[in-house]
C-alpha cells in the first residue's frame, strides 16, 4: 500500500514548466491555534509529474526567497507516500490545506538530530518510529536532521499538501535523483520490487543533496515502515519563525513574477 516516494518523486518524472498563469495573491491559512500568511506564488512554477495521481508544484524556491525557504504543493496519490528520510540541512513544515487525512511518521521519543555522515540503520542505531494523523488546519513540524515520512492511506488522492523546507536548497534537483537510478513507482509495502542495488543507488543519489531516502526501511528498523504506530515526540510548530521567513523572502520575489530560466 505504500509507495517508495520521496516527498514524492519518481523515476520517470519529467520536470515541466507550466504555462504562465495569474500568480496567487497572499492568503491567510487558518490553522489550529494560529494563522499563516502565504507568499506570492510564481507565475510559472516548476511542476514535476510523479506518476498517476501525484505531482509536486514548486511555488517558491531559494532562488526567489533570498535563499530562506522553498515551498511546494504536493498531490499525493491514493495509498502512496514517502519512504523514511531525513534532511541534514533543512527543517520542514507540512500543512494540509484541503480535507483528507495524512499519516505522519516520526520518532516515538527522544528523537535524535543526526550529524552529517550519520545514517540510522546503516552506520548507527535505527530510529524507532510512531505515527499520527493530520488533516486540514493542522501543521506538522520536523526539525533539521530528524527522520520522518508520510502516507496517504485513503482511497483517493489528497491535493493541496504544502511542504516548506528551510532553506530547501536543491530540493528540485533531489527529486530528479530518482530518474538517475531508474526508480519506479511501487505500491508494495516492503518495496521488494526495488532491488538492493537500486535501493543503495537511491540512497546515495538523494544523499548527494543532503536528503537520503531509504526504501529498504533500514533507517527505521523495519521493512514495513508504513505500519509503524504509537505515540510520537511532538515539537513546537515554530509558526512565528516560519512567518518571518516568508515575509523576509518577499524581498526577492521577481519583479515579473517569473521563475528564472537558469534556476537550479
Amino acid at each position: 500500500m505504500f509507495a517508495a516516494m520521496t516527498c514524492l518523486a519518481i523515476a520517470h518524472a519529467k520536470p515541466a514548466r507550466t504555462p504562465e498563469t495569474t500568480p496567487k495573491e497572499p492568503a491567510r491559512l487558518e490553522l489550529k491555534g494560529a494563522s499563516l500568511r502565504t507568499p506570492r506564488y510564481l507565475k510559472n512554477p516548476e511542476v514535476k509529474e510523479l506518476g498517476p495521481g501525484s505531482s509536486v508544484t514548486f511555488w517558491r524556491t531559494t532562488d526567489d526567497t533570498c535563499g530562506l525557504y522553498t515551498m511546494a504543493e504536493v498531490t499525493v496519490a491514493a495509498s502512496q507516500g514517502a519512504p523514511p528520510h531525513l534532511h541534514y540541512g533543512d527543517e520542514e513544515w507540512f500543512i494540509p490545506t484541503k480535507e483528507g487525512e495524512i499519516r505522519m511518521f516520526s520518532a516515538k521519543d527522544k528523537a535524535k538530530t543526526y550529524q552529517n555522515g550519520e545514517l540510522p540503520g546503516h552506520n548507527t542505531i535505527a530510529e524507532e518510529m510512531g505515527s499520527a494523523t493530520i488533516n486540514k488546519g493542522d501543521i506538522f513540524y520536523s526539525p533539521r536532521a530528524h527522520v520522518h515520512y508520510f502516507a496517504n492511506e485513503n482511497d483517493q488522492a489528497i491535493a493541496g499538501f504544502l511542504h516548506i523546507w528551510a532553506p530547501g536548497f536543491g530540493m528540485r534537483n533531489m527529486f530528479d535523483s530518482f530518474k538517475m537510478v531508474n526508480f519506479e513507482f511501487s505500491s508494495k509495502t516492503d518495496s521488494s520490487s526495488f532491488g538492493n542495488t537500486q535501493q543503495q543507488a537511491l540512497l546515495e543519489k538523494t544523499g548527494l543533496w543532503g536528503v537520503p531516502h531509504d526504501t529498504s526501511g533500514k533507517m527505521v528498523g523495519r521493512a514495513d515502515f508504513d505500519m509503524a504506530r504509537g505515540t510520537i515526540q511532538k515539537f513546537p510548530t515554530k509558526i512565528k519563525y516560519l512567518q518571518e521567513l516568508i515575509d523576509a523572502g518577499e524581498a526577492c520575489y521577481p519583479k515579473d513574477g517569473l521563475r528564472s530560466a537558469g534556476a537550479s
